[in-house]
């Protein structure tokens, strides 16, 4: 099983129950091939484009263990789901690299780089610093 990470966002017009719901939705399908780590609820925030008409969103992070063919599953729910507005599914087996602004060269063909909070996640298969 393959760790993944999945951030949703949901439409901000809807109430806190349906908020639970879709999270007990969503989980209970994770839950049949695989296990859900941890539900983050991020709450409402504004959007950096207008996406549907909407200009917040209510942010959803699932940290899950599942198999790969469950994936295609999960993606489909959340296409045919009204209330959310954009989902991404990510594998989570990246590495933490502190050297945020040196530059960081990857090689071979899975790599994975993202700015987040003065650092860079790097995938794990091949990283090789330049100063």
């Amino acid at each position: 099983m393959n760790k993944y990470e999945s951030v949703v966002i949901i439409n901000p017009n809807v109430e806190t129950e349906g908020i639970k719901a879709l999270i007990t939705k969503f989980s209970d399908l994770i839950n049949t091939a695989g296990q859900v780590t941890s539900v983050d609820e991020v709450g409402k925030k504004k959007l950096a484009y207008e996406i549907k008409k909407n200009k917040e969103g209510y942010y959803i992070i699932l940290h899950f263990e599942a198999v790969s063919s469950l994936i295609t599953e999960l993606e489909r729910i959340y296409r045919i789901a009204d209330d959310v507005i954009k989902f991404i599914v990510v594998r989570a087996d990246l590495k933490w690299c502190t050297m945020y602004g040196q530059g960081v060269r990857l090689c071979g063909s899975m790599y994975d780089v993202r700015p987040r909070s003065k650092a860079l996640w790097v995938n794990v298969w091949c990283t090789m610093h330049i100063g």
